[in-house]
């Protein structure tokens, strides 16, 4: 009876350790930061019109194009998006303050629709209205990033191209491109 006893003793104390180890609580720890990631243009699905060289008939409605980016987003959603266009007019030999950029619009999480653009070459308000002539070309740039762009001005020296595309952060933007080229004459 004493080896009974002693036996369901000690499976008694052995079920007591298992059962105390049972119900120990480990620290709960917060869930990690989403790895913020860059935003992304679909350059295959979502740019209207297709990219590489597009023509722009200037004797046409004004030589009107409207440049569309439907296919784009953040993998972070609950992140501000910021755009602009940039257009480059050293192809067409300006030399003087020759990159231009529209002041950035900023994209809130729950409004991302398309970003368009819409470039009347004829505009008497053109910037550079003698690089829009037949035969010359100029680049054309829709800009995407997920925090402010380092500059807001609107014009950029030649060397320093690379700075509409650049943010507070030091971060990279991502974008699509065009060379437009002109055809015909403003009317």
């Amino acid at each position: 009876m004493r080896k009974g006893l002693a036996k369901i003793g000690v499976a008694l104390s052995a079920l007591g350790a298992l059962l105390s180890g049972c119900f120990y609580l480990a620290p709960i720890e917060p869930d990690p930061e989403p790895e913020d990631v860059l935003p992304y243009i679909d350059a295959l699905g979502g740019v209207n019109p297709r990219m590489g060289t597009y023509t722009v008939n200037l004797s046409v409605n004004e030589g009107r194009q409207q440049f569309t980016v439907t296919g784009y987003g953040d993998d972070n959603i609950d992140q501000e998006l910021f755009h602009r266009m940039v257009i480059d007019y050293r192809l067409a030999n300006i030399s003087s303050n020759p990159i231009t950029a529209t002041v950035p619009r900023t994209i809130l999480p729950e409004s991302r629709d398309q970003l368009s653009y819409e470039f009347t070459a004829c505009s008497p308000h053109q910037t550079y209205p003698e690089a829009i002539k037949d035969g010359h070309v100029i680049s054309f740039h829709v800009v995407l990033a997920d925090d402010q762009f380092k500059f807001f001005n609107q014009y950029f020296m030649g060397e320093d191209f690379s700075l509409p595309f650049e943010t507070r952060s030091g971060r990279r933007a991502v974008w699509v491109s065009w060379n437009v080229q002109f055809v015909g004459a403003c009317q």
